[in-house]
């Protein structure tokens, strides 16, 4: 069962045509038990994978980059990513030209982060001040 698998990933590898290329998403994903990952590169507009690799590292990027030829790299517009410095370390060195695109929950996430951050120090500050002046 398994070869007959691989002969499809194959034969769809061969006829996969990847001249147009232009918004791309890269992100990480856990699999299994522990902290086991795989890098993924997405083609946004085909809402295709591109490429799957082991590890989260920078290396790991570099290796989804290298499926594409320097061309399809020059002419990539924008990446998706989230905000892991491996994805956005790569990226910049492989599309440099490429807009970043950050996802919404992780935008989100540093937002309301920073948020609850200053509200601690105005509450700090308050309770300070009413110790002091009673």
């Amino acid at each position: 069962m398994h070869a007959i698998v691989e002969r499809a990933v194959e034969r769809g590898l061969q006829r996969r045509q990847l001249y147009d290329v232009r918004h791309l998403g890269v992100d990480e994903k856990s699999f299994g038990e522990g902290h086991d990952y795989v890098s993924i590169m997405t083609d946004m507009d085909g809402h295709r994978v591109l490429e799957v690799v082991p590890e989260r590292t920078i290396e790991s990027c570099d290796l989804l980059w290298k499926t594409l030829t320097e061309t399809q790299q020059s002419e990539v517009e924008s990446v998706s990513m989230d905000m892991w410095q491996a994805v956005m370390t790569s990226a910049e060195k492989n599309a440099p030209q490429a807009e970043v695109v950050h996802d919404r929950f992780h935008v989100s996430k540093h937002l309301n982060e920073a948020v609850d951050k200053v509200r601690r120090q105005e509450n700090r500050r308050k309770k300070r001040k009413k110790e002091l002046w009673p």
